[in-house]
């Protein structure tokens, strides 16, 4: 029932955002495409957290886009809120910290011209600056959530069970942090490693308790893309994928008329 209200939201929110962009009728036939797609129709009803992962990325994109349109601390703060409850429904959109920084340095380059040489600097600055608030904002939403999670977890036993499930990952314990450090010359897949050893190191420290439990999600997840997902495609089973899967699955599985509009 939550994924099946989730999604009945997800279309009011896609017809509420296009309308206010551009007119009733193009948030008609962008609510008529999520209602009618099989993607959709189909994951709506599932208990996983693929729609909660579209539901995520849309709000969190579509927040930092008004904010570029109207760059004020009040859009500042939804799009963080926005990203923050993103974090909190799948791990795999901490993508959205990335994206959000490539979002934003196109923008300042379209608006290089515009703004002229002079005044750029300010231009960005302020932008830039913002974008580090609402990260920091959407870094703090997740403590309270995640400390709701842990609040009956003995910092004994939290210690213990994040060293056991990380103990193996990126090649092992890393004892003298020395992925953590700059200067070494450890390659990029053990490096990361850094992450477990600070996750196992805040896991019973009373502050970071619950951001040591949120990283811990997100390492299991790098952890099990690292070791690959075992799958059928084509006439083939592979552990490492394909590089044609995704595009193959778009022409495929997408409905002929959003092709058709498309083109």
């Amino acid at each position: 029932l939550p994924v099946m209200l989730l999604a009945i939201f997800f279309g009011w929110i896609l017809f509420a955002f296009v309308r206010t962009r551009y007119d009733g009728n193009t948030a008609l036939l962008v609510l008529s495409l999520f209602a009618f797609s099989p993607t959709f129709l189909a994951h709506s009803r599932y208990v996983t957290t693929d729609l909660a992962a579209a539901f995520g990325f849309f709000i969190g994109l579509a927040s930092f886009v008004l904010f570029l349109d109207d760059p004020s601390w009040r859009r500042a703060s939804i799009a963080g809120a926005a990203l923050g409850a993103a974090q909190l429904l799948k791990f795999s959109l901490f993508l959205l910290f990335p994206v959000y920084t490539i979002v934003l340095l196109i923008w300042l380059a379209a608006h290089f011209r515009g703004e002229g040489v002079f005044h750029f600097p300010v231009f960005a600055g302020i932008r830039i600056a913002k974008l580090a608030a609402i990260f920091v904002i959407a870094i703090l939403l997740i403590w309270p959530v995640y400390q709701f999670h842990i609040w009956n977890y003995p910092p004994e036993r939290q210690k213990s069970d994040t060293a056991f499930i990380l103990k193996s990952f990126a090649g092992g314990p890393d004892p003298t942090w020395e992925t953590c450090n700059p200067a070494s010359s450890v390659p990029l897949s053990r490096r990361i490693r850094c992450v477990a050893e600070f996750t196992m190191w805040a896991s019973d420290k009373p502050w970071l308790r619950p951001y040591a439990q949120y990283l811990l999600g997100l390492t299991m997840v790098l952890q099990r893309s690292s070791g690959g997902n075992t799958a059928y495609f084509l006439g083939e089973i592979s552990r490492t994928g394909w590089t044609q899967y995704f595009p193959t699955l778009y022409v495929l599985k997408e409905p002929l008329p959003l092709h058709i509009l498309t083109i």
